[in-house]
């Protein structure tokens, strides 16, 4: 799984020189070049055309828990032994398995056609053929379902657009409607727009409850649309040979190459990763990866190159999926193994490289940070971009699709790598969690050079470094960005927290300001207790300001809270002037900007209630969120609807929910502000030590 977020630029108002790198044995030694000297892009290709024959069936499918996931990694532990890994071993995550071997549906007549299917993580099997008159329900909208009238019993056909609702809400409305079945294509969609894409997704299921459902490509799609438009009534047959185990066990894999002081309480770590769970063969997402991580081990072991800090690399389980029936159902292997297996990592890793799609044909090389590396990154990509062909840029929106974020929000900075085609054939629109990502779409000189190479380069001089490069004051300046006192203070939030926010992020940008002048002078004999400081401090920054907003964005704690408190007080001075104007406005903005009310206009009560339970409930990673409770204005809604109809202008019952609603927003913005200040606080006294 991957999003790019954001867009390059090299920032060089933040940039500062890299820095005094750790002597080498011999003083003179460019290590990056020796070991670069060492890649072995064949041996990369090797693992990757080696991966993507494993599966549970001629489609791919190496999904965590199953056989064919079981197998990956006995292949990953071997070679991990191989290139000469120490400490090699697996790690146990509870998941549960979906195991797929093939999906079809079967048109009776009018005509008569079969055509290979797939489904979704999550969804069970048919148990056996089902059979019945198929109903197109256009995106399985509310209103949809509303014009088509009764389907009990019947097996419903979806256009699932992938913009306004996800996958679950196809399941949910299709079984609260009483389908037998579904049928999904992406025929106008964000998804699997290739030629004939077959596609997978992580579902969010009710796993047994909801009917079994089936994706056949956008073409066909078009064909049976075309026969049930022209009137024909559509006769078909669904089946799909699924096994859901739940309670199952997938497995993180793990070696190291040892530093200078491993074994002793001083050692430090610099973690290398990627997930080796995927859809189908998944060759560039993310088996390019395992060949990667790997390449990387052997590279550096066979240079004889000795870390500064501990390596440690790993590949990851249910990065894909990993949990029936709940919101948080992906990221489920990096978030067990930073949390539950090494949660002692936290304050002593200097950063997580997570390693997702690469090797893609022309695409560029893209770098996502937190905004603390950012600088650094930029240094180091401006630095070998002319290793890149096809350009590298860097960013600071990490994004929670990706494995880096749980790292983030444990206080490990997670950087995520990829190459990202925007535009053409092979961009993410196409080949995304389709068949379409196969081997054919890789460029393995690029795979196993200038990838390989940056991802080196990336490690080595974060590794080198003498003073670990973490920039406060680009956070300071961020923070800076997005904290505005005056619209906290506008809305009603708590003016001593404000205050108190406001303050400590002030302090913080002088003491970060400080650091940065003083971070190149450190003495020799103060750097390893300078390290410790700066990791128990990016420890503390990390953790405490990754939070997530409900539509999976990353952002500071208070945000969510502010915006709905800002919108839900718009939206009261507007039904204050009681005209129905006035009224309309104001069910576009609560639908827009307040909570997750936006499916108002796509689902059925049931499903957002279920969302907003969902979102709330701390299932895996959810624990890490630090999202408050979901703003409800669904019946505010209603009723604003209802009285534009009569002609009714006395919102006062509307107003006075509003109001309701506000409170409950202002507490989240409290609650963000609890926060934000916690870790203010406790980071300034760790940049006072520094400075």
């Amino acid at each position: 799984m991957f999003a790019a977020v954001g867009t390059l630029v090299f920032a060089f108002s933040f940039l500062s020189p890299l820095g005094v790198q750790a002597d080498s044995p011999d003083g003179e030694t460019d290590w990056l070049e020796v070991i670069s000297d060492h890649m072995d892009g064949d041996y990369v290709q090797r693992v990757v055309e080696d991966v993507v024959e494993i599966g549970s069936c001629d489609l791919g499918f190496r999904v965590a828990g199953t056989a064919a996931e079981h197998e990956t990694v006995d292949y990953i532990v071997d070679e991990m032994n191989a290139v000469g890994l120490m400490g090699v071993g697996t790690e146990p995550v509870p998941v549960d398995a979906w195991e797929f071997k093939s999906a079809s549906l079967m048109v009776n007549s009018p005509v008569e056609m079969e055509i290979q299917a797939s489904s979704f993580g999550c969804v069970q099997g048919t148990d056996g053929p089902i059979s019945g008159e198929m109903v197109y329900v256009g995106s399985s909208y509310a209103s949809d379902y509303e014009a088509v009238g009764d389907v009990e019993g019947k097996i419903v056909f979806t256009n699932w657009d992938g913009y306004d609702i996800w996958i679950d809400a196809v399941g949910m409305m299709a079984y609260l409607h009483g389908a037998k079945a579904i049928v999904v294509s992406n025929m106008d969609s964000m998804y699997a727009q290739g030629d004939y894409a077959l596609h997978c997704q992580d579902a969010g299921w009710d796993t047994g409850v909801w009917p079994p459902a089936i994706y056949i490509p956008k073409e066909y799609g078009f064909q049976l649309l075309d026969l049930i438009e022209s009137g024909e009534t559509l006769m078909v047959t669904v089946e799909s040979d699924i096994e859901v185990h739940l309670d199952a066990t997938g497995y993180n894999t793990i070696g190291y190459i040892p530093g200078k002081n491993y074994g002793t309480p001083e050692d430090t770590l610099l973690i290398v990763g990627d997930h080796h769970d995927a859809w189908f063969t998944g060759a560039a997402d993310d088996t390019s990866a395992i060949g990667l991580t790997l390449g990387m081990a052997k590279a550096i072991i066979d240079s004889g190159y000795q870390p500064e800090n501990t390596l440690i690399f790993t590949t990851h389980t249910a990065e894909e999926y990993g949990t029936t029936n709940v919101y948080f159902d992906w990221c489920v292997g990096a978030w067990y193994q930073i949390t539950r297996e090494h949660p002692e990592w936290a304050g002593k890793a200097v950063a997580y490289v997570n390693i997702e799609m690469q090797g893609i044909k022309e695409a560029e090389f893209s770098i996502q940070t937190p905004i603390d590396l950012y600088p650094f990154m930029c240094e180091v990509a401006e630095k070998h971009s002319d290793r890149m062909p096809f350009g590298v840029s860097v960013n600071y929106d990490i994004t929670c699709w990706t494995d880096g974020f749980t790292f983030t929000a444990e206080g490990v900075p997670g950087i995520t790598t990829a190459t990202i085609h925007e535009t053409g054939e092979l961009c993410m629109d196409n080949i995304y969690h389709t068949q379409l990502d196969c081997v054919d779409i890789l460029d393995f000189d690029y795979l196993g050079g200038g990838c390989l190479f940056m991802n080196l380069a990336m490690t080595v001089e974060l590794d080198q470094m003498e003073v670990i490069p973490y920039s406060f004051d680009a956070r300071a300046a961020h923070f800076a960005e997005v904290w505005n006192a005056g619209k906290t203070l506008g809305v009603g939030a708590d003016a001593e927290l404000v205050n108190a926010v406001d303050a400590a992020a002030a302090e913080f940008t002088t003491l970060a300001s400080a650091w940065a002048a003083a971070k190149d002078s450190v003495p020799p004999g103060k750097v390893a207790e300078v390290n410790d400081l700066l990791l128990d401090t990016v420890q503390v920054v990390e953790d405490g300001f990754t939070a997530m907003e409900v539509w999976e964005l990353t952002v500071y704690p208070h945000e969510q809270g502010l915006r709905d408190a800002f919108w839900v007080d718009v939206c009261i001075d507007r039904l204050a002037k009681e005209n129905l104007a006035a009224a309309k406005s104001v069910i576009k903005n609560l639908i827009w900007f307040v909570g997750i009310t936006w499916y108002y206009d796509f689902t059925d009560y049931e499903y957002y209630v279920k969302e907003m339970e969902a979102l709330t409930t701390p299932d895996n990673w959810g624990e890490q969120i630090q999202l408050g409770e979901i703003v409800d204005c669904w019946r505010v809604i209603e009723s604003l609807e209802d009285k534009i109809e009569t002609g009714d202008c006395d919102f006062s019952q509307e107003i006075e929910w509003l109001e309701e609603e506000k409170e409950l927003a202002l507490q989240n913005l409290n609650d963000g502000m609890v926060i934000l200040l916690a870790t203010f606080t406790d980071a300034n006294a760790h940049l006072d030590q520094l400075t």
